[in-house]
């Protein structure tokens, strides 16, 4: 199977892929980090973002991920989030949980969010297609800081964001 970055032709303004990382499986406590990027409708850089979850599970830091793009992108009327988790995170924004689950709070900062007048679509990609915010979400869980905003790209990133904006065919293993 084949993989490559394919951009949203019907939202215009940013694209913002979301990772959560962290060493265990995804319903295990583990150090957890977040990352991810902001790029314009061609592909192009505009910031990237890594914090720390601390011990946490995947699912908890890709919803705190999330979070934190909403918060950061509010002013943005169009705005297309990728993420490679496996729908858990995405079904409890869509459904909603009951009031006593852990994930409450934050689900329900996310959906006050969802309300506000912009065009706000979530989708999933695989893991190989979001290499860039993979590695900004490993970084994230490798330190403390609980956000940190990248104006630019980190030197590491820019094999894969070349790669990117060409299109670049990647071959999945499996």
């Amino acid at each position: 199977m084949g993989l490559s970055y394919e951009y949203p032709s019907n939202f215009s303004s940013t694209i913002s892929s979301i990772r959560a990382w962290t060493p265990s499986r995804s319903y295990e406590l583990g150090k957890s980090g977040f990352g991810g990027l902001i790029r314009d409708n061609h592909g192009r850089w505009v910031v990237g973002y890594y914090g720390s979850c601390g011990i946490s599970t995947n699912t908890n830091a890709e919803l705190q991920a999330i979070y934190l793009v909403l918060v950061l992108l509010e002013g943005i009327r169009n705005l297309h989030c990728e993420s490679d988790s496996t729908t858990t995170p995405l079904q409890f924004i869509a459904d909603a949980v009951v009031r006593s689950h852990p994930y409450y709070p934050i689900v329900l900062k996310i959906q006050s969010l969802i309300t506000l007048q912009w065009q706000l679509h979530f989708s999933h990609t695989l893991r190989e297609a979001n290499s860039c915010a993979n590695s900004l979400a490993k970084t994230g869980a490798s330190e403390d800081s609980h956000l940190v905003i990248l104006g630019n790209a980190p030197s590491n990133l820019s094999t894969s964001l070349m790669a990117d904006a060409l299109g670049v065919f990647f071959t999945m293993n499996r």
